[in-house]
């Protein structure tokens, strides 16, 4: 079992198993931690790429394989790089990184069926605010048009009724039938009816053309929505969890629960103590560096050459 830990972490198996058994113990911690964000990360890639992206089990297993490798990479990379205060910091901030983008993402699996209900919002956000543009195009003209048939109707209304009494002879002109005033009266309602239908027709179009273009928009917008998009389903995830303080204590405590899962590889390696044998290492590469160092010296001295 320790060679395969040894191979893992890119550890010299021959070396390694001369040490003493805390520094074997040690290794074999290192590549335990190791391998937790790598499942992690694995798990997660298969779940987002099948369950959000719709991709197929194959291309899902193979996303997940990819992620998994890079993220072996990076933390092997962060067990075995020197403890330079530089490279320190950048591999904090690399592994933080990591884990803060492994948690979120890992958050979107576990909280899918809310976020798919917070996307169902979106959606009926974007087709009420388009539908109100449309709105905003159509109404006002419409309702201006209207108002105007309601006027022409009064006026051929009125036109009606007069060209009624006329026939009855209960005008103001007592004449009565089909007379000269009567037809008069005929060709101005006539004339009020034609304005009237007119109108009436443009109203017609306007209302149905409105109406088809409402539906539209409204299904254009429901077509096109993207409820894959990753950023969106982000942002779908803070506004859940900043809706209500239950919703963001549970989002809390598993964010929490995979950062630092996800970070331990970070910790373990910043603040676990050298081994024995890694001392002796570090000490024996130490004395060689001295004793090249001295016979640098020495030949600079021999040949007579300055600092």
């Amino acid at each position: 079992m320790l060679k395969f830990w040894c191979l893992l972490l890119g550890k010299d198996f021959e070396l390694i198993s001369t040490y003493r058994r805390s520094s074997q113990e040690k290794i074999i911690l290192f590549g335990s931690i190791l391998m937790i964000p790598v499942i992690l990360w694995g798990l997660n890639g298969y779940l987002m790429s099948r369950e959000i992206f719709g991709m197929g089990v194959i291309s899902s297993m193979l996303v997940g394989v990819i992620l998994s490798f890079i993220i072996y990479l990076i933390e092997r990379s962060i067990i075995l790089a020197s403890n330079n205060e530089w490279v320190n910091r950048m591999r904090v901030l690399l592994g933080l990184i990591v884990a803060i983008l492994g948690s979120l993402t890992m958050d979107e699996v576990i909280f899918k069926n809310d976020i798919d209900q917070m996307m169902q919002v979106y959606k009926i956000e974007g087709v009420d605010s388009e539908t109100g543009k449309m709105d905003s195009l159509y109404v006002h003209r419409i309702d201006s048009l209207g108002r105007v048939v309601n006027y022409k109707t009064g006026v051929y209304n009125q036109r009606s009724e007069e060209y009624a009494l006329e026939l009855e002879g209960k005008a103001n002109s007592g004449q009565g039938g089909d007379g000269p005033l009567a037809k008069r009266k005929e060709i101005l309602m006539n004339r009020a009816y034609d304005d009237l239908k007119k109108d009436q027709d443009i109203l017609k179009g306007l209302e149905e053309e409105y109406r088809k273009n409402r539906e539209l928009v409204k299904q254009d917008v429901k077509d096109n929505f993207n409820d894959k998009g990753l950023l969106i389903r982000m942002k779908a995830l803070f506004r859940l969890i900043l809706s209500d303080w239950v919703t963001f204590i549970v989002f809390f405590l598993y964010f929490l629960l995979v950062l630092i899962l996800e970070t331990l590889v970070i910790f373990m390696k910043k603040f676990t103590p050298l081994s024995v044998d890694e001392e002796i290492e570090l000490l024996g590469d130490k004395l060689l560096l001295n004793r090249k160092r001295s016979e640098i010296e020495e030949r600079k001295r021999v040949y007579g050459l300055g600092n």
